[in-house]
């Protein structure tokens, strides 16, 4: 089990691109710092996907194993998440070398509890894995919402909230998020597994439409259900890039 942790590094830059630039070169010295082990990187969708270009491929170890955070439900092929990364010029790459990137899509199933129930047991099979010492990092983003990977605010309903994404049993979610995204049926790490077996954490989020709702995740503060990206105060080794933080 991780131990949490509530300080979060902020590494605030003044553009878009030097801000990629350096939380690439943060995710290439950490994978480095673990070339002689076995590591799960577990990526978020949109432009955290981004990052994973200013990674030296050719320095990867093969005992490294990329996956996705979350998952679309009922979409077309190229707008799964696993879709989207696996054409990155990135995971080609890693793939050509020897790499295994996680094939996560779910276009084979016809409900979403069984969506969550294949998902679920790939979490479960890393969560064993953590609890063993193999090291598990997550690159998260945030929303204009203040969502992060597939867990969307409930402002009205904190007990849904809390019954959906923070049953400590549950390591997967498969849920219909209605009108909080155009992608609606979603499946998604909880926050009890962000929590509990993510050992290193880095978000990346940029663009001035974000600025007020990231001053809001990074201050304490105990709902969740209105800022879901608040979730990262609990886990662990966290570093935010960004470009468009104003408070120090």
């Amino acid at each position: 089990m991780i131990d949490f942790m509530s300080d979060i590094n902020l590494h605030k830059h003044e553009s878009a691109d030097v801000t990629r630039i350096a939380c690439g070169q943060h995710l290439s010295q950490l994978l480095s710092a673990y070339a002689d082990q076995e590591v799960f990187l577990l990526v978020s969708g949109g432009s955290a996907l981004g990052v994973l270009g200013d990674i030296n491929v050719a320095q990867l170890s093969s005992s490294v194993h990329v996956c996705v955070v979350d998952e679309r439900f009922g979409v077309a092929k190229d707008d799964q998440n696993y879709y989207q990364l696996s054409q990155t010029d990135f995971a080609r790459g890693f793939i050509a070398q020897g790499g295994m990137v996680c094939d996560t899509s779910l276009h084979d199933l016809n409900s979403l509890a069984t969506a969550e129930a294949r998902f679920g047991a790939h979490l479960q099979s890393i969560a064993s894995q953590s609890r063993d010492g193999v090291r598990v990092i997550t690159i998260l983003g945030i929303g204009p919402d203040g969502h992060t990977a597939g867990i969307m605010p409930y402002p009205d309903d904190v007990e849904t909230f809390h019954s959906l994404f923070y049953d400590k049993k549950r390591l997967a979610v498969g849920y219909d998020v209605g009108e909080k995204s155009p992608f609606s049926e979603r499946v998604t790490a909880s926050a009890s597994f962000l929590r509990q077996h993510v050992s290193h954490t880095i978000v990346y989020a940029t663009g001035a439409e974000k600025a007020d709702v990231l001053e809001s995740v990074l201050a304490t503060g105990d709902d969740p259900h209105v800022y879901p990206g608040r979730i990262i105060h609990d886990m662990s080794d966290v570093h935010m890039y960004t470009d468009c933080v104003t408070a120090q």
